[in-house]
Formats: structure tokens, sequence, C-alpha cells
């Protein structure tokens, strides 16, 4: 059995096409023997004449003499006339061969970039359509159509040329395919790219989960970080729009809070618990003073009381893990009838200790499918055993391991080599809005969040204090800082993990370290005391 890079354990097609594609997929890798690896969804970009092109290829097979073969797949019907295989696509007409022409130039390109001299095939997979003869474009013998399926392991087999004069290893190019970044031309269009992906990767939550009913009207879904969570109260929010449907979204920290209302639809409602208690307080004629250190406190409580009226047909709690159970009950209370809530969570960034609520008629689902993490920073969570289950890797980029950077001792608090690790990653022309730097401390004994700033750049952080309308104060900055905890429900594409000073990796430490190892999308850096190296060195297996 071959290799399919990445899986497709846990992905869910959403087009017929798609479905296809996947059925293709599936027979290479039952079909293939397993010295074989078959890369899919391969994103490629090429510069001719002064223009770049983007593209996509359906799958590539990488066999052991380090030789090529590049499969593009058309589900449905494809037209033969004039020499020319076209594919309609709406009122769009696409023309194979010249797709197939530029994807084998493309990829030629790039990998004679990179010193990778190989030798390279194509072939046209149609498993829908039967096709007597070729064309001057394609020779039959490289179509692949209904009648050959069967044969398609053979077939592709056959097809394997021989090896370059100067063939690299096969392990080489396997880096090259799966680290598909390196077919970019900068690290901005690596992260863009990563970011695409993983958003097209991570939707079968915000598939499927709205098409469940619940009798009770309420859904609770746990699921691990970079399973989709986000992309499913967005889908929530965004169906719930065209029906007029009063919808609100709640979480326990304000910086996610602010974040949804960025990119959400903005008829729908975003709030902390604390900002719906503190509006409720306000509400009912009581001062409203964020200097007093009792304020959330007495807001939640009065938030408790059986409300005047149920505003809400949808509710949205995220971050679940992490509300009071009454607090959920209060905010149950204000669904109207018939009304649906959805908790969605993750157990293991539980960063409060606070019992889970009763619901004992609640539609359930489980998810340990990680889309957003590169997999080899996966590979360290699952070593440490930060999760409560192993968490699946689905990510598309292999990337690489976490960096590790232990500090001076003359470098009381860490600051000198986080530094340094941040200079580093500008250097490599990484821009400041792509790059957060986290505590694992609090906000109040964090050396980071007193800097003003590190690498020439001034910090972005939250000051601890609100304004007369309780919006959050931050100092202005181009590099953004703040604590894991805060941090939480968010993410990034490098991360840089700081002032990671501990003697022992107990279960708080253990969900912290996961919340924030979670948060990279491309690229982790952790910086460390020489204790907190020891701890994580002797927790391996």
């Amino acid at each position: 059995m071959a290799t399919l890079r990445p899986s497709l354990a846990g992905l869910h097609a959403t087009l017929p096409g798609e479905q296809r594609e996947f059925d293709v997929l599936r027979q290479l890798e039952a079909d293939l023997p397993a010295d074989i690896t078959v890369f899919h969804g391969v994103a490629w970009s090429s510069v001719h004449n002064g223009v770049q092109w983007f593209g996509e290829c359906d799958a590539i097979v990488l066999a052991p003499n380090g030789s090529l073969v590049i499969l593009e797949v058309k589900a449905g019907m494809v037209e033969f006339a004039h020499g020319a295989v076209r594919k309609r696509y709406g009122d769009r007409t696409k023309d194979v061969g010249r797709q197939a022409r530029v994807q084998h130039a493309a990829l030629l390109q790039r990998l004679r970039a990179q010193g990778l001299h190989v030798h390279i095939a194509h072939m046209l997979v149609l498993p829908d359509q039967m096709v007597p003869t070729g064309t001057i474009g394609y020779p039959r013998e490289r179509i692949v159509d209904a009648a050959d399926m069967p044969d398609l392991g053979p077939r592709v087999l056959a097809a394997i040329p021989g090896p370059a004069a100067r063939a690299p290893a096969a392990d080489r190019l396997s880096r090259f395919l799966d680290d598909v970044f390196d077919l970019g031309t900068d690290a901005h269009a690596r992260i863009d790219w990563v970011g695409r992906a993983v958003t097209r990767l991570s939707g079968g939550l915000a598939t499927w989960v709205p098409r469940i009913t619940a009798p009770d009207g309420v859904f609770r879904i746990e699921a691990t970080a970079g399973s989709g969570k986000t992309q499913l109260a967005l889908r929530l929010l965004e169906q719930a729009n065209p029906r007029e449907a009063r919808a609100q979204y709640v979480c326990y920290n304000r910086a996610l809070a602010d974040h949804m209302r960025r990119v959400g639809p903005p008829d729908a409602h975003y709030a902390t618990f604390h900002e719906l208690a503190v509006g409720n307080l306000r509400s009912q004629g009581h001062a409203i003073d964020f200097t007093d250190g009792t304020l959330f406190a007495r807001a939640a409580t009065l938030y408790k009381q059986p409300p005047p009226d149920t505003p809400w047909d949808l509710l949205i709690i995220d971050e679940a893990q992490d509300f009071d159970a009454d607090w959920i009950t209060a905010l149950r209370a204000r669904l109207v009838s018939g009304g649906r809530m959805y908790l969605l969570g993750d157990p293991d960034q539980q960063l409060r200790a606070v019992a889970p609520p009763d619901l004992p008629h609640a539609v359930a689902l489980r998810c340990t499918d990680n889309f957003r993490s590169p997999r080899q920073i996966v590979q360290c969570i699952n070593a440490w055993g930060l999760s409560a289950q192993p968490v699946v890797a689905r990510a598309p980029l292999e990337g690489d391991l976490p960096g590790f950077h232990v500090w001076a001792q003359d470098d009381a608090d860490g600051m000198r080599a986080t530094e340094a690790v941040v200079a580093q990653i500008l250097q490599e022309g990484v821009t400041p809005d792509h790059i957060v730097i986290l505590t694992a401390k609090g906000r109040q004994s964090s050396a980071l969040l007193r800097c003003p700033t590190l690498a020439g750049l001034a910090l972005r952080r939250f000051t601890g204090d609100f304004d007369a309308t309780g919006q959050a104060r931050w100092t202005k900055g181009e590099l953004l800082s703040d604590t894991i905890a805060r941090f939480k429900g968010q993410a990034a594409p490098v991360v840089i993990l700081t002032e990671l000073d501990f003697a022992a990796l107990d279960d708080p430490l253990r969900r912290l370290l996961f919340t924030g190892m979670t948060r990279a999308q491309w690229r982790l850096e952790c910086v460390m005391s020489t204790r907190a190296e020891r701890v994580l060195m002797e927790a391996l297996p």
C-alpha cells in the first residue's frame, strides 16, 4: 500500500468532483506498492515572461528512483476536439492540455531551481468517461479512462520514467514536495498559502455540524485545537443571518471576542461573558467602575437572575471548557423556545478549574483532528502527552520541529534570548504582522509584557486597563505580545513561546503548553530556562 501525503482520513469532500478525486487517491493508495508516495493538492508557482502563475496538482506520484508522475484527474465529461482536451466549468472552458504543460514546466522549473534533476511523466485520469483514441496533445497511453480504472496502479507504474542522470535521493524530493512552502517565492507567500490550505482542509466541522439536529437544541462540540471550531462558529453565524435570527457569540477571552467581531458577519453579536454581565449591570442602573476589583464578580452574580426576555435564536459559547456551569445556565435562559445552543470547547485547553455543565440531552461530537499545526509540532505534543488523547495530525505541512532556545544564566528573564530569536526570524524575511510572542507567565509577573521593544520593534501589548466604555487599552507597536491564556482561540503563522520556566510537567502546565504550541500555523520557537529544558527532555519517552 502506498503512502498518501496528507492522509485522507478525516477529510470530507464538499463537491462531486472532489469526491471523485478522493476515490482516485484511495485507489492509488491501495494499488501502488509501499515504496511509492502519492502527494495530493500540491500548490505550485512559477514565473514566465515576468508573470507569476499559481496552480495546484491533483496528485504527484514519487517513485523510489526519484522520478515523478503528475496525475491530472478530471471528473465528469471532457471534450476532445481539434487536437485539444477541454473541460467545462459552468460557463467557462479550461484547456486541459495547456494546464498539463504549464504544470509540467512549473514543477520542472521549481525542481531545477533547487538543484533537483528529475524525469517527470504526466497522465490524464478520466474516471467517468470512455476514450477510444488519444490526441496529439495526449497520447492514448497517457490517458486512463473509465474502462482502464481497474488497472490504474499498473498504468501509473508503467508510466514511471527512468531516473535522471543526476537523480536526487527520493527522501530529498519527498521533503521538497511535502514542504510545499518551498514552491513559493518569499515568506509572505508561504504563510499566505498555508492559511488558505488549512482553511480548506479544516472545513469538516463547518460542513457537517450545522446539518445535525438535536431534540433539546443543545450541541457540545469537544474538538482539539486546529480542528475548525472557529470556522464552524462563523458558518453558524453566517447561516443565521438570512433567516433574520438573533445570533449571539460568547467566549471567555476579550481578545478572541474582538477578533470574531473583525472577521464574523456584522449582523451577529459578539461578547465575552463578562461583557454581557457588565452590560446587564449597566442596564439596571448600577454604576460601572472598571477600577473596582469586584465589578466582574458582582456582574456575573446578577446575570444569573432570570432574564426579563429571551432575545436569542442562536447562541454559540466558545471556549466553553473555561465557563462556570452556572454561566452556561444563565446564557441558555436567554434563548427563545426552540433556539439552538452550541458549546465549542477543548478540555486540553482548560485553563480554569471549573466543572463541566450538566447537559444530559445534548448531542455530543468529539474530534481529535488538527488541521492547523504542522505535523512535526503535533508529534512533539503527542510525545510529551500534552493532550488527554493523541492528536491526529491532518495539516498539509510537515514543517520543522519546534526550535528550543535555552537562555543563559545571566539572562534572568530570557528577554535577550527572546530578542535574538525575533531578530533571526525577521532576518529571514518574516514580517512582524506574522509573528506573535506569548509568555507562559501571567500579565503581572511577565518581563515580556513590561518590555517596550524587542529587536528594534515596539511591542503591542494589553495595558491591563479599560476605557470608559469598557474597551481594552493597548500600547502602539508592530509586534504583538500577550499571554498564552489571553491568546487562546487565535493563531499566528509564527509563534514564539517565552518565559518557559518550570520544575515539573504537571497537568495545568501540560494544558498551558498545549494551548501555546497549537497557536502556530507554520513555525514554533520556544525560549526556556535550563531547568525547563531538562524537564521536557526527561519527559520524552
